[in-house]
């Protein structure tokens, strides 16, 4: 796969609920990132194998691409004695690093086994600036999930655990080496599989954090679904935690023709 263009992750506006902490000791001035001019160097490139058996299927790819949230440097700081620091600027930059990865999956009696994972050559990671000037660390990073599915009584439930590993890590980094996430989800139909009750919950196991979101969708007729939910954010910080103050109720209808 040849993917010409770049295309950057839509992030929340700094005012926004839904924009995420910026893990600086101050509230710092950012300037935003420049996306990656139009060129043929700047493409990025992908390429997979799969195999499909009965009761195994493997795929291996990987890829040479840009990362699609812009990571910061540190542009100018200003210390003043005793207070500290007192001022910050940075810089968003995308830069480019290569991936390789795998998933599989298989069936074992009435489970269902499935395993991804994927070894990224370089990622930045904020650290502390006192140690590292540009205020990131360039370090490799493994990341990868099992998971089983398996269903009972008319119950569904899926277990995933995953895992993102910093390798060569330094105490200055401001992530975990290791990083914990389980995801769990139970479903049920009810009504001659016209309504679906489903939870689906994610568990960060560092900070610790949670998100769960609850769903009851009803098919009311052929093509027509109604539904209505709930996210539900757990914990002070992490990932989800960060959002603590953001839990709300939705409503809403899809129409398949």
């Amino acid at each position: 796969m040849w993917v010409p263009w770049f295309t950057p992750t839509i992030s929340p506006d700094s005012a926004s609920i839904w924009a995420p902490s910026i893990p600086f000791p101050i509230k710092p001035t950012v300037n935003p990132a420049e996306t990656p001019a139009f060129t043929l160097e700047n493409s990025e490139y992908f390429a997979k194998y799969s195999y499909l058996g009965e009761s195994f299927d493997v795929s291996l790819m990987g890829g040479w691409l840009w990362n699609d949230t812009p990571a910061f440097t540190v542009v100018s700081k200003t210390i003043t004695p005793p207070t500290g620091l007192t001022a910050l600027t940075v810089q968003g930059q995308y830069y480019q690093t290569y991936v390789a990865g795998y998933a599989a999956s298989a069936t074992a009696g009435p489970l269902i086994l499935r395993s991804e994972g994927a070894y990224y050559g370089v990622k930045r990671y904020q650290a502390d600036f006192m140690t590292f000037s540009s205020g990131y660390a360039e370090k490799p990073e493994i990341q990868y999930l099992v998971g089983a599915d398996y269903s009972i009584a008319g119950i569904t439930m899926g277990l995933q655990f995953i895992q993102s590993i910093i390798l060569d890590y330094d105490s200055a980094l401001l992530d975990d080496q290791f990083k914990n996430t389980v995801t769990l989800v139970v479903s049920r139909t009810f009504f001659q599989d016209t309504v679906k009750t489903e939870v689906f919950s994610y568990m960060g196991l560092n900070a610790p954090d949670a998100l769960i979101k609850p769903k009851i969708t009803w098919t009311a007729a052929d093509g027509l679904e109604l539904f209505t939910g709930a996210y539900i954010f757990l914990g002070d910080s992490g990932d989800f935690g960060q959002y603590h103050d953001n839990n709300g109720l939705y409503v809403g209808a899809k129409l398949s023709f």
